[in-house]
C-alpha cells in the first residue's frame, strides 16, 4: 500500500469516528425563540396517591420515601390515617345527603 492510500484510509476512519462521537453533540446552529419571549410557565404540582386521593407535599414525600426504602407506616399511624379518612367520608356523605334533599325539595316546587 502506498502512502497516499494509507492517508486516505486514515482520514476516512477518523471522519467516521467523529461522526459517532458525543463530544460535539450540542454544537451547532442555535436560534432564539423570539415568539416565546414573554412566556413564563406557572407549574402546578398535584400529588395523587394510588387510590386517586389528593396528597399534600408532605404526604407525597412520605409515600415516595416509603416506596423507595421498601418500608411503610407503623400500625398506629396507618389506623389513624384510615380512621381520619373514614370520618371525612362520613361527613361528606352526610353533607351530600342533606344537600340532595334540599335540591330535591327545590325541584319539586
Amino acid at each position: 500500500m502506498d502512502p497516499p492510500q494509507a492517508k486516505r484510509r486514515l482520514r476516512a476512519n477518523s471522519a467516521e469516528d467523529d461522526k459517532y462521537s458525543r463530544r460535539n453533540r450540542f454544537d451547532g446552529p442555535t436560534s432564539e425563540f423570539k415568539e416565546k419571549e414573554g412566556y413564563k410557565p406557572q407549574p402546578k404540582l398535584e400529588y395523587i396517591d394510588d387510590n386517586g386521593k389528593a396528597m399534600s407535599t408532605k404526604e407525597a414525600f412520605r409515600h415516595l420515601s416509603h416506596k423507595f426504602h421498601g418500608k411503610g407506616s407503623g400500625k398506629l399511624k396507618s389506623e389513624k390515617r384510615a380512621k381520619k379518612q373514614d370520618e371525612k367520608m362520613v361527613i361528606l356523605t352526610q353533607f351530600y345527603s342533606h344537600f340532595s334533599k334540599f335540591f330535591h325539595f327545590v325541584i319539586l316546587l
